[in-house]
């Protein structure tokens, strides 16, 4: 294979390395209440910590569950009431009901915030494809959603685009990739990646977002198995969407890979911290 191949072929698997990454950041000592919430037939699990309005909500990426947030939420926790939780199937949350689409999660959420007496207005913050379920959610209930930060999220037509580059051959070696990662998921996981169909649609149906602070992560970091050219797509995605949306500011980061949240936790801190400056600033609370 040359070059040029081998580099388009590791664009293949950007997506793959990106949904399916397996995330396992160390903790430290977290000072929380950790519940679980019925949402009608099945519970949640979320943990409920800091204090002040409003309330921030850190929605992981497909598959993720709350530990992805582990160094963020305890330093979000010192200025504002923070809350992580497991999606259903996943982590320490029951099993619900299918598809995992992107709107029957987004509903689910709102249950559960509502369920735990976590009263609205919202700051949601999502990493990669939560940032498709957060857009949902801001749809279905605009007036609850006063700010917005998505981390490295992923972009509603990266998918179609990355196959315009792609040989037949790499789209099968591709499509590999993608049944063997299937096969070793767990069950929660492998419904959400069934659904992702789904959730691109729901999200690129959700637009516009409502009139609220954004801003927008990148990570431009080499990761292996991401090459240059799709990473360069994920960018001018971002930056073709960006321009639908006025209020919203974009950070690219050359130290951070696909998981902001894990390598530079400190930068997802501190846009939440300045959306939140931007609200109270804005008397929206």
């Amino acid at each position: 294979m040359g070059k040029n191949h081998q580099r388009r072929f590791h664009a293949l698997l950007f997506i793959v390395a990106s949904l399916f990454a397996c995330v396992s950041p160390s903790r430290g000592i977290r000072h929380n209440a950790t519940r679980r919430v019925d949402i009608g037939g099945h519970y949640l699990q979320i943990l409920i910590e800091g204090e002040g309005n409003p309330t921030v909500v850190l929605e992981s990426g497909l598959g993720d569950t709350s530990e992805s947030w582990a160094k963020v939420e305890p330093e979000v926790a010192k200025f504002s009431q923070v809350v992580a939780y497991d999606r259903a199937g996943l982590g320490q949350s029951d099993s619900g009901p299918r598809p995992r689409t992107a709107q029957q999660i987004a509903n689910e959420l709102h249950t559960a915030l509502r369920n735990a007496n976590l009263a609205p207005p919202y700051v949601l913050v999502a990493h990669s494809a939560g940032g498709l379920f957060i857009r949902v959610f801001a749809a279905a209930y605009p007036g609850e959603v006063a700010g917005m930060v998505f981390v490295d999220s992923t972009p509603e037509d990266f998918f179609e685009r990355l196959k315009a580059i792609q040989s037949t051959e790499e789209q099968r070696k591709f499509e590999e990739k993608k049944r063997d990662y299937a096969a070793k998921a767990s069950e929660g996981r492998l419904a959400e990646w069934t659904a992702l169909d789904f959730d691109l649609k729901q999200a690129r149906a959700a637009s516009p977002l409502p009139d609220v602070p954004v801003i927008l992560l990148t990570g431009m970091a080499n990761e292996p198995d991401k090459s240059p050219e799709a990473k360069q797509l994920w960018l001018s995605l971002h930056n073709e969407w960006l321009k639908q949306i006025p209020n919203a500011r974009h950070i690219v980061t050359n130290k951070s890979g696909h998981y902001i949240q894990i390598d530079e936790p400190e930068l997802v801190v501190d846009s939440i911290r300045q959306i939140i400056n931007s609200i109270k600033g804005s008397s929206h609370i």
